[in-house]
C-alpha cells in the first residue's frame, strides 16, 4: 500500500470503516471519478483526489471529520440539501440519486454530475453512513431547467411525504412555468382535475396563492425535485 493510502487510513485505524476502506481506498485512489464516504452525521470520512479536484480543493486538503458547509467550496451553500439526501439514505436504507449542477473543477465551469449515495452497514447490519460516487452527466433534457435556476442539488426522489406523487408532478410543472392547460396535456388529465390537485396542494401547504406556494417550496428546498418520468433523452443538451 502506498504512503498516501496509508495516510488516508490513519484516521480510521481500528474504527468501524477501517476494514471496508482498506479494501476500497487503493481502488478509489486510482479512479478518475469522485468517490467518498460519509458517516451518520454527514461528516466526511474519506474522499479520493478526483472528488477534491471536482470541488477545486487542494489535494492535501484535510477533509476527514468535516461537514460540507464548512468547506471552502462553491458547493458549500448547498450543504443543507446534501445533508437532506444523506438523511434520506439513512431513513430508507436505499440508494439515493441526485443531479448536482454547480461550478466544478479548476475552471469553475457550471456542469452536471450524477451522484449516487449508497448506505453502508457494519457486520451487525447496522447503518454507519453512506458511500457516494459521482459521474459526469452529459445528456439532460433542457426543459428540466427552471429559467431562474443556474445551479443546485437536484433529486429524483420526492422531497417530502407532504404531497402525493401526482401532486409533486404538478408542483414540478408549475415551477417550470406551465399553465393548467399545459399541465393537463402533459399529464393526460382534465383541467378540472389539475385545478383540484392544485387546491389540495394549497390546503396541505397552508397557502392560498401560487406566489405563496412558490415561496414555501423554495424555503424548504422542495423546488429541486425532478420526477423521474420527466427525464428524457430525445430532446437533450450536452453540457
Amino acid at each position: 500500500m502506498e504512503i498516501k493510502e496509508m495516510e488516508c487510513l490513519s484516521h480510521v485505524q481500528n474504527g468501524k470503516y477501517y476494514d471496508f476502506l482498506k479494501i476500497m481506498i487503493p481502488i478509489w485512489n486510482r479512479c478518475d471519478e469522485p468517490w467518498g464516504v460519509k458517516d451518520e452525521s454527514s461528516r466526511f470520512v474519506y474522499v479520493n483526489d478526483s472528488f477534491l479536484k471536482l470541488l477545486n480543493l487542494p489535494l492535501n486538503y484535510k477533509i476527514a471529520g468535516m461537514l460540507h458547509e464548512n468547506m471552502p467550496s462553491e458547493t458549500a451553500k448547498f450543504a443543507r440539501q446534501f445533508q437532506e439526501n444523506d438523511k434520506l439514505v439513512a431513513s430508507t436504507l436505499k440508494r439515493v440519486t441526485s443531479i448536482e449542477t454547480h461550478p466544478f473543477g479548476e475552471s469553475q465551469k457550471i456542469s452536471s454530475y450524477l451522484f449516487d449515495k449508497i448506505p453502508l452497514f457494519n457486520k451487525d447490519n447496522e447503518y454507519i453512513g453512506n458511500m457516494f460516487h459521482g459521474r459526469k452527466f452529459e445528456i439532460l433534457d433542457i426543459n428540466l431547467f427552471y429559467t431562474n435556476k443556474l445551479s443546485g442539488a437536484v433529486t429524483f426522489y420526492s422531497p417530502s411525504a407532504l404531497l402525493t406523487d401526482r401532486e409533486w408532478d404538478v408542483v414540478f410543472l408549475k415551477l417550470r412555468g406551465e399553465n393548467n392547460k399545459e399541465i393537463s396535456r402533459i399529464l393526460k388529465i382534465s383541467r378540472r382535475t389539475v385545478e383540484k390537485i392544485i387546491s389540495s396542494i394549497y390546503d396541505k401547504c397552508e397557502v392560498s396563492s401560487w406566489s405563496a406556494l412558490r415561496g414555501f417550496l423554495i424555503r424548504n428546498g422542495y423546488d429541486n425535485f425532478i420526477p423521474g418520468k420527466f427525464i428524457k433523452s430525445p430532446r437533450s443538451l450536452t453540457l
